[in-house]
């Protein structure tokens, strides 16, 4: 029987939380063995998720594992031209590298693009 891919612990802060690499957010790979914030974890896999369905990539995928752990964390986000500014905006406060200054569910909540109706 499987384990669910789903993490149903009761706690914010957890070392035990499991991402798929594309999804994985860059304090988990440069500390791995410390408990991290998993809502800012979890920020940076919508922002890879948001990525994937409006560009049909994902920002930093390369096929050499090393590679895409390096790009995840120091490359800087590719933002495509073709987007709306307001959902650059979104995306780059998704992938923001610094775990801290990622976006919060109360800025998601009231971010331009998620309220727009045109876009």
């Amino acid at each position: 029987m499987m384990d669910s891919p789903i993490d149903m612990s009761d706690s914010p802060l957890t070392g035990l939380r499991k991402y798929s690499l594309f999804y994985c957010a860059p304090e988990l790979i440069l500390d791995r063995d410390s408990d991290f914030d998993i809502t800012c974890a979890d920020a940076w896999s919508l922002g890879i998720l948001l990525f994937k369905l409006l560009t049909g990539c994902y920002p930093f995928h390369d096929t050499e594992l090393k590679k895409q752990f390096t790009r995840i964390c120091h490359q800087p986000l590719p933002l495509p031209a073709n987007l709306s500014s307001s959902a650059l905006s979104l995306l780059a406060a998704l992938l923001d590298k610094r775990p801290e200054n990622r976006a919060t569910l109360d800025l998601l909540k009231t971010h331009p693009w998620l309220n727009s109706e045109t876009e």
